[in-house]
């Protein structure tokens, strides 16, 4: 099933305010991916090694990438589409009106 806006909206104002970020992850980045065209698990990678060890930030949250034919992003997690943090989201939250 893809996400549709009306979905999101719907998602976004079930978050609590000042949402903690395992909340954010758990109840919005799912479907926030998959109104994106991310649909398929393979396509998405939470704790997404970025390789950045002296700047202290090992992991962000999660990756995506559409798979090629043979190349499946979980299987072969390099050159991500798309790599994110539910932190943005808690603190736009903040000033949804």
């Amino acid at each position: 099933m893809v996400a549709t806006m009306p979905d999101l909206k719907s998602r976004w104002k079930e978050l609590p305010e000042n949402a903690p970020e395992a909340i954010v992850c758990a109840n919005f980045i799912p479907f926030f991916l998959k109104a994106l065209g991310f649909n398929h698990p393979e396509e998405i990678f939470p704790q997404f090694p970025t390789g950045r060890k002296n700047a202290g930030n090992v992991t962000v949250d999660f990756a995506a990438r559409k798979n090629q034919t043979s190349d499946r992003f979980s299987h072969n997690p390099i050159n991500p589409y798309l790599i994110g943090s539910p932190v943005c989201v808690v603190i736009s939250k903040a000033y949804d009106s």
